[in-house]
């Protein structure tokens, strides 16, 4: 403790820290919220690539609807929605050990698994990275980088909220 001018100069670390931390995950949920939006909506998006017929379920016969058809996304560009899964599977995390908060966005197919048991878990890094066969779809990184000048308000926002 130091006197100042007949009052006294209190370090208080320990709430300090607790009120610098809650800010942090907050803030870190908000991000991860909005970057889940945005992965949501890059995702979801309609294709620009090849027109083609969906296969037929045995014993369907008739005239063709435009649900037969589905429009896929050009090589380089944001998959195309089409049953959903994708866009279905994306979630947000955020943890916090200590003074390290981390937050996480991507595809968590086992959240949706029960409802598409065929469905690869891997599905959206294979999207966004491509494979030997298919070329990439990125809609992950592309919607970080479109959040990030709303990110950097949020924790703008909550370094302002701490002083």
């Amino acid at each position: 403790m130091s006197k100042i001018d007949g009052g006294d100069l209190v370090w208080k670390a320990p709430e300090l820290l607790l009120l610098t931390t809650n800010e942090a995950v907050k803030a870190m949920k908000k991000a991860t919220i909005f970057t889940q939006g945005v992965a949501k909506k890059i995702a979801g998006g309609t294709g620009s690539g090849r027109l083609y017929r969906r296969r037929r379920q045995k014993g369907k016969r008739g005239s063709f609807k435009s649900s037969d058809f589905h429009r896929a996304s050009a090589p380089g560009d944001p998959p195309a929605r089409d049953t959903g899964i994708l866009v279905n599977s994306i979630s947000y995390t955020v943890k916090a050990r200590g003074l390290l908060i981390s937050g996480f966005v991507g595809s968590d197919i086992d959240k949706i698994r029960s409802k598409e048991p065929t469905t690869d878990p891997e599905y959206g890094f294979f999207l966004e990275r491509g494979t030997r066969n298919i070329s990439p779809r990125p809609w992950l990184i592309p919607s970080l980088i479109r959040a990030r000048p709303v990110i950097n308000k949020i924790f703008l926002g909550a370094m302002r909220a701490i002083t």
